[in-house]
């Protein structure tokens, strides 16, 4: 990944905006401490664009690594970046999303990473945060050496249980999905004829999908958010309060509001109603891959409507020229076994490393 240039074109120009509350004592210290230190910034939505700018010329395993939206979700708690003072190199790193009082770091972009990382985690270690790298490339053990330098401080690789790469990341071919050849699609091309045929009676489709408005939209949009969480059973979303799911989603929403990010979706109509949508980030970097961050619906009596709309999704990124589609990893064995049957084109290992006191 060629990603210096994050520290160069990105960092230096970021203002301060904290603009969120935190919610523990613990939290409040390391907003207050964030304040005061040097070459670090706070984003809001206001500087993903510049994020989308610094990544356009970068490539990586994970496309969600260089995503803007990405990292808006993840830090809808609290975003900051740390850049060295040559700007050679930066750091993401905000509020776990889903726990208090604890900081996620993110893979160091840029030249000089150790003394980067080292630094940022003995600078934090007295306010007593737990702190995770996350989005850890299962294979690169130098990020694990790098934060056992750090003075007082031990890690180690742990399994991720709460956030979406506790599963592989998978990159799906989107000509190979719309071709959908071969019996690994069976299940798929079942699931798409299911909702394809045309039903006699009504002399129409079943499903159908049109391009969402985010201007006009956004109220319908918010809408089936709140039905897909009401129609949740108890056993979805298991591991998170219910709030959570929807906070999610209504962020996404607000990040799609702006153009400059290059949001896409589709809405998807069963009876005429509109029961569900898509949110992805068009391809915009040298990974060519859309990010997709939402494939919902909000009627779970259909089965496989999901498998359709998500398909419908591949086939809209491809007719504007993008080649791959990045479903993202999984917090479940539920939802990696629906994200492998789209029959990946490559998938990616990730791990977190855990920071604790020796």
């Amino acid at each position: 990944m060629n990603a210096s240039i994050i520290g160069a074109e990105v960092v230096s120009q970021l203002s301060r905006a904290d603009n969120i509350s935190p919610v523990t004592d613990k939290e409040e210290a390391f907003f207050r401490k964030m304040r005061g230190t040097p070459y670090v910034s706070n984003i809001d939505f206001d500087h993903l664009r510049r994020l989308k700018d610094a990544f356009k010329n970068a490539t990586a395993e994970d496309p969600y690594s260089l995503s803007p939206t990405y990292y808006g979700l993840t830090g809808r708690r609290g975003l900051w970046v740390h850049h060295c003072e040559s700007g050679d190199t930066a750091m993401i790193f905000c509020l776990h999303p889903n726990k208090d009082d604890t900081v996620l770091v993110f893979p160091p972009f840029g030249i000089s990473p150790k003394p980067m990382l080292t630094g940022f985690l003995e600078h934090i270690a007295p306010l007593g945060m737990k702190m995770q790298i996350g989005r850890v490339y299962e294979e690169d053990t130098n990020l694990l050496e790098f934060a056992c330098a750090a003075r007082g401080l031990t890690a180690s690789v742990v399994p991720e249980t709460t956030l979406d790469w506790a599963y592989p990341v998978h990159t799906i071919a989107t000509a190979a999905l719309k071709a959908r050849q071969g019996g690994a699609y069976a299940k798929v091309r079942g699931a798409y004829n299911k909702f394809s045929r045309i039903r006699e009676e009504r002399g129409a489709p079943l499903a159908t999908v049109a391009a969402i408005d985010f201007r006009q939209d956004r109220k319908l949009l918010e809408k089936v958010a709140h039905e897909w969480e009401a129609n949740s059973n108890a056993n979805y979303y298991e591991k998170y309060d219910k709030s959570i799911p929807t906070d999610y989603f209504l962020t996404l929403i607000q990040i799609a509001q702006r153009p400059d990010i290059g949001l896409q979706g589709l809405k998807i109509f069963l009876n005429g109603e509109v029961k569900g949508f898509s949110i992805w980030e068009r391809p915009y970097n040298a990974s060519k891959a859309a990010n997709l961050y939402a494939s919902q619906v909000a009627d779970f009596s259909q089965t496989n409507l999901g498998t359709f709309l998500t398909v419908k999704s591949a086939e809209y990124i491809l007719s504007q020229g993008g080649p791959y589609m990045c479903l993202g990893g999984s917090e479940t064995a539920k939802m990696d076994k629906f994200k492998r049957s789209f029959v990946p084109h490559k998938s990616k290992n990730l791990v977190t490393i855990e920071i604790a006191p020796k």
